[in-house]
């Protein structure tokens, strides 16, 4: 089938044609942010109030007047001048949101917004609207039936997110970091305070060591240190001294407020331990208990068995103690204003460790079990003979 067009109802078409294209080709870009710089930002008090002074990148960023900006979904007027420093004389309130205009460009935006109206998380937003248009001189036929204005439509762009300290660096930095480690040392507390008021746990006659650390370390069967036990509880402590600390740096001084979730290998690491000291009871039912060594226990025992050092028990050990002081001081270290996150357990690390219990458990299992005295009875000398 052909479709005939006349002359006119042609032009017409080509018309229109060419307006659409005209009107695609003079869209403007939607505005774009890619990231806050610092994303986590203390309060300075050098200016006529507290402010956070942050910058914040993108593309195709508007300019004033056609430049709107929202936090946390509503529209603020900034003023466009550098705020006052503290030391000037001014009288004049601190305006909520200040901007640079000699700094700010089409890729960036630098801002400076009161301490007094934000803190903790906020969510900020650039709009550009729309550009003045013309507006004709109406026809006698529009005049008679004017038709309704048009709504003026702002593009947007995403969402960033930023967060403004609820407290100084000083103390979160100082303090607040000592409190959160002091709580979470006060948490891991709780399991030592339940078995010291109970009065239960087996020591060994004559120790010089506490009794507390018989209760967690010590391997009855043979009066010495585990170091499968060692191994799960210094994995544990340092992942729970550094969940708290991630938890409340998140809240107290971020205002984020949420249940986190535990980094990638991280259970690993801890079912690696688990199922270490699990394994290595099932291997002593099994085989046997070790040889005890000397006859009260000692620190050794971690690395040695029947009184001597073992190879592979010197390499568990000493992984155990680099992994997690490495994992605690990479979490303690961060400013509790700028982590996001727990550190990943390298993937290379979980399989060491998990080489290194292995070994631990064979070498357990092929060493042939040590003596053990299960009683003591005293006979009476017979016909005096002792």
């Amino acid at each position: 089938m052909r479709i005939r067009l006349t002359p006119g109802l042609g032009c017409s078409v080509l018309t229109m044609i060419f307006v659409l294209a005209g009107a695609v080709r003079a869209e403007e870009p939607k505005p774009k942010l890619t990231r806050v710089i610092p994303d986590g930002v203390y309060a300075q008090k050098d200016f006529i109030a507290p402010l956070y002074e942050i910058t914040v990148a993108g593309e195709n960023l508007p300019r004033p007047p056609r430049l709107k900006i929202y936090l946390n979904s509503r529209e603020v007027q900034p003023q466009h001048a550098p705020p006052p420093r503290s030391a000037e004389s001014s009288s004049d309130k601190a305006a909520e949101l200040y901007m640079d205009d000699e700094t700010s460009d089409d890729s960036q935006i630098k801002l400076w917004l009161n301490a007094d109206r934000y803190r903790g998380l906020v969510y900020l937003q650039v709009g550009l609207s729309p550009a003045p248009v013309a507006n004709p001189s109406p026809s006698p036929a529009a005049q008679a039936t004017p038709s309704p204005a048009p709504t003026p439509t702002i593009q947007k762009s995403n969402e960033v997110a930023v967060y403004l300290a609820k407290m100084d660096s000083r103390m979160a930095r100082g303090l607040g970091r000592f409190f959160i480690i002091g709580f979470a040392i006060l948490i891991l507390s709780l399991p030592i305070l339940l078995v010291k008021n109970s009065g239960n746990g087996y020591t060994v006659p004559g120790a010089t060591r506490s009794r507390l650390i018989g209760v967690f370390f010590l391997d009855r069967e043979t009066a010495t240190y585990s170091l499968s036990k060692f191994q799960f509880y210094v994995w544990t402590a340092a992942a729970v001294i550094a969940y708290i600390y991630l938890n409340a740096s998140r809240c107290l001084v971020q205002g984020a407020c949420e249940f986190l979730d535990v980094p990638t290998n991280l259970p690993g690491i801890v079912l690696i331990s688990a199922s270490t000291v699990a394994l290595a009871q099932v291997v002593t039912l099994q085989r046997g208990p070790k040889g005890a060594g000397e006859q009260h226990p000692s620190l050794a025992d971690f690395i040695a068995s029947g009184g001597i050092v073992s190879a592979e028990r010197v390499q568990f050990f000493l992984w155990t103690i680099i992994g997690a002081l490495v994992f605690l001081w990479l979490v303690v270290t961060q400013d509790p204003v700028s982590i996001r996150e727990l550190p990943k357990v390298p993937d290379g690390f979980v399989q060491l460790m998990g080489i290194s219990s292995f070994g631990y458990l064979a070498s357990k299992a092929a060493r042939r079990p040590g003596p053990v005295i299960n009683s003591i009875s005293i006979e009476e000398p017979v016909n005096g003979n002792t």
